[in-house]
């Protein structure tokens, strides 16, 4: 089961899905789209759920593969956010990072691993002019698997090329605050991360959003055992509803893995 089935990167439905299909169809539209969409505060419909969810007091974020600041941006429109820990591998956008307008903010140019590592991935890159665009937010750890996306999405562009480049990853993260949230997006080393993460997520007990399906099975019995349930946004009935891991169709990208027991939060 995986959200890559066809490979196309889809996290907005009906008309908005069209439009995101054609700002991914080739990398000028898509930097241009991305752009729009930092400025306009747009992000995956499937995280509308956060305006369900009501904490007592503010909430202290962790955003783990936080890339240009677009959804700590979104996090921070919908939620009373207190501190905010930004994780980001990459030095072009760890340095954006520090110019988003943002109270309270960390960032830790480095990635998070269950072990410590400097990691192999792969980048779409584009040559513009005299300038080699990467696609940062398209960093994978399976060179086939971005094969894949980048026929099916930037489908009007035929001269994107995939480059190597090397993560600092580290298995340890000082954190001293409590955590309240988690957002996970490293496109496939989500359950590495989350068990990086094990005495966070035990000790602060976090809402957890995952973007991931290749390992949810793994990631929800790791969870399960930490006294977790998975649920998801319904966008069609705008709830957050328990996810059946039977369903083998309409299967969302993103998955809110929630405590059972916290006094910290609500859900409406």
């Amino acid at each position: 089961m995986h959200h890559d089935t066809d490979y196309i990167d889809r996290s907005q439905t009906g008309f908005l899905f069209i439009l995101e299909r054609i700002a991914r169809s080739h990398p000028l539209i898509y930097i241009f789209s991305r752009f729009l969409a930092k400025k306009l505060n747009i992000f995956e419909k499937e995280f509308d759920g956060l305006s369900k969810i009501v904490f007592k007091n503010k909430a202290n974020l962790l955003d783990v593969g936080a890339s240009d600041g677009v959804s700590i941006n979104f996090f921070n429109s919908k939620l009373n956010l207190g501190k905010v820990i930004a994780v980001e591998p990459t030095k072009d956008y760890a340095n954006k990072l520090k110019k988003i307008n943002i109270k309270n903010l960390k960032i830790f140019n480095f990635g998070l691993s269950n072990k410590n590592e400097t990691k192999e991935v792969y980048v779409p890159e584009y040559n513009f002019l005299s300038y080699k665009i990467k696609l940062i937010p398209y960093i994978y750890y399976d060179k086939f698997h971005l094969r894949k996306v980048i026929k099916k999405n930037f489908f009007l562009c035929k001269s994107l090329k995939i480059v190597k480049i090397f993560l600092k990853l580290r298995k340890n993260i000082n954190i001293k605050t409590r955590i309240d949230i988690i957002k996970l997006d490293v496109n496939g080393y989500e359950f590495e991360i989350i068990k990086s993460l094990h005495r966070i997520i035990k000790k602060d007990k976090p809402i957890i959003f995952v973007e991931e399906l290749k390992k949810i099975y793994v990631i929800n019995s790791y969870l399960k055992n930490l006294g977790y349930t998975c649920k998801f946004y319904n966008v069609n009935s705008k709830n957050i509803e328990l996810f059946d891991f039977k369903k083998k169709k309409d299967v969302p990208l993103t998955f809110y893995f929630i405590p059972n027991k916290n006094n910290r939060f609500l859900i409406k």
